[in-house]
């Protein structure tokens, strides 16, 4: 089942995202997703099975009709069970209804493997970059951006 997260959901969902991040901490994830969960509730979700979070993705707004996705994680024993496509859809079409028109993500170059992942989810690379002054992650990291336009 996927539901809007909530605030007693973090550490849970902060554990799925330290495990998908390497280069950051846990205490540095919470604080920005508990920052993004208040300001973008609606944006903010968890995929829940028998009250086991296996799923977590997180959004947030740029500016007027883009936004980006910061988060995506899931479970180890459940990665390629459809979840993080389950969970990116409903929030893709979350973003639909509430007029987005690019929706934005980066990937750290080391999660290369996640790329096709967002290719089968039309995200398109867009440009690659270096990390500078992004809180919370090192400077000096190679990602790669990717965007998805939006029809209504």
């Amino acid at each position: 089942m996927i539901r809007e997260m909530t605030k007693r959901d973090l550490d849970k969902a902060g554990n799925l995202y330290k495990d998908a991040n390497k280069f950051t901490n846990k205490k540095n994830i919470l604080n920005w997703t508990e920052k993004d969960l208040d300001n973008f509730p609606r944006y903010h979700l968890v995929f829940e099975e028998r009250h086991r979070i296996l799923g977590a993705i997180s959004g947030i707004i740029l500016k007027k009709k883009v936004v980006s996705i910061e988060d995506i994680a899931i479970h180890k024993s459940y990665r390629g069970k459809r979840i993080g496509s389950e969970l990116i859809r409903y929030l893709i079409n979350r973003f639909k209804k509430d007029g987005v028109k690019r929706v934005k993500l980066w990937v750290h170059w080391t999660d290369a493997r996640a790329i096709p992942f967002y290719y089968k989810h039309s995200f398109r690379i867009i440009r690659f970059q270096r990390t500078k002054n992004i809180k919370g992650v090192p400077d000096g990291e190679d990602i790669l951006i990717l965007e998805r336009r939006l029809s209504q």
